[in-house]
């Protein structure tokens, strides 16, 4: 064996050693990263999603199918907002903060006299659609059994 075949079995063995680290590193640091981006995804579906869900599902069964929100709903939405705004999005947040604006001025809280009986906000679905969408996304990002997107 001469020098420069020793040197060259050497320099393989501290590369390959050297290669085998880095990767290993980089391996751990991505499954680190999933598990923290998983377990913020499994908190926003359960403490954001899954109550708005439960909320805008309630009142969708009736005989003409889903045709808005009545302003109590919008007001406990509104709570579950408030209580945790690190997992709301900002789209979420601006459809609820544009859909309490409408229901305050509905309940009569601005002092105007539309208190009419069964005047609902979100119309035209898109409060039920954006959660609706949200909600299977999530659902499907986390393995768990959900619908294709509507509409």
């Amino acid at each position: 064996m001469t020098w420069t075949q020793f040197f060259v079995i050497l320099l393989t063995a501290l590369i390959t050693a050297i290669m085998s680290n880095l990767f290993s590193f980089i391996k751990e640091k991505m499954i680190a990263s999933s598990n923290t981006s998983s377990k913020y995804t499994e908190e926003t579906l359960s403490k954001l999603y899954v109550p708005l869900y439960r909320l805008i599902t309630k009142e969708n069964y009736t005989l003409k199918g889903y045709d808005g929100l009545t302003p109590k709903t919008i007001f406990e939405m509104k709570k579950i907002i408030d209580q945790k705004p690190e997992l709301c999005e900002p789209g979420l947040e601006r459809l609820i903060a544009e859909m309490y604006e409408e229901a305050l001025k509905l309940d009569g809280h601005y002092g105007t006299v539309h208190m009419k009986q069964g005047k609902k906000v979100d119309e035209n679905g898109e409060l039920y659609i954006y959660i609706i969408n949200g909600f299977n996304t999530i659902r499907r990002n986390l393995g768990l059994p959900s619908e294709r997107k509507k509409r």
